[in-house]
């Protein structure tokens, strides 16, 4: 995996991280005041990942269901945690799959360029694997 497509799965499980919970959860205040606390304990800026979430919720940078097939099966997740991670049902990772097989693979590249943010990702990333999150069906040495 080269540095933009890893850069970009970063973007994409902070992404997903965020909108794969439901709206009950996400207007809680106890839930973000809990994240603000992993932020807080892991060092990573609350302000930045407000940033982030602005960014990457705008309909230009928002993951499309090929990136994230794409991406997550590159890094090896398989079909079911895929399916967990993404809500993206096995049939339509198959489809996606098999597209990128019978041409070129998509091109990848990061949506947020400031380096700040680009780290702040990273270290919420590597905080939310720490804690036993959605990304533990990663391989430690692509989030470490």
């Amino acid at each position: 995996m080269n540095p933009a497509e890893k850069y970009r799965l970063y973007e994409i499980l902070f992404y997903l991280y965020f909108n794969r919970q439901d709206d009950a959860t996400i207007s809680n205040q106890n839930y973000w005041n809990l994240i603000k606390s992993i932020c807080d304990f892991y060092g990573v800026n609350m302000a930045l990942v407000s940033k982030a979430l602005r960014i990457l919720s705008n309909e230009d940078n928002k993951p499309t269901e090929l990136e994230i097939v794409y991406l997550l099966n590159k890094a090896g997740v398989s079909v079911r945690p895929l399916n967990k991670i993404s809500g993206i049902y096995w049939q339509k990772q198959k489809e996606h799959l098999t597209n990128i097989a019978n041409s070129s693979p998509p091109y990848v590249f990061p949506r947020i360029t400031d380096t700040p943010t680009k780290i702040n990702i990273e270290h919420f990333i590597k905080a939310m694997y720490n804690i036993g999150s959605i990304f533990n069906v990663l391989d430690q040495d692509l989030i470490m």
